[in-house]
């Protein structure tokens, strides 16, 4: 079966339309992050404008997991996430002597 050339221009359109969405969506996620997430995750990051700007590209590309990790850090909620929060917290253990 060979597709017609119009058939092959609209498929080309829909993987062209579908990408472009994907990257408008991941530059406002990206965007957001930035400003709003970004220091509630990681307090030490506020005043690093540079390492911001090289987050960005990566954030653009793998905004479905940002949504992911920054849901589950609590940031949503406004609350501040306490360190490793997905990890079984640790008991000390008494030692006799």
């Amino acid at each position: 079966m060979s597709l017609s050339v119009g058939m092959s221009f609209s498929i080309a359109a829909i993987i062209l339309a579908t990408a472009l969405a994907y990257a408008l969506v991941g530059f406002f996620v990206a965007l957001s992050f930035l400003l709003f997430g970004l220091d509630r995750i990681d307090p030490a990051a506020r005043t690093s404008y540079v390492f911001r700007a090289l987050l960005f590209p990566g954030l653009v590309l793998l905004w479905p997991a940002v949504i992911l990790r920054w849901g589950r850090a609590g940031a949503f909620d406004g609350c501040k996430p306490a360190p490793f929060t997905d990890r079984v917290p640790v008991y000390p253990v008494r030692v006799e002597a």
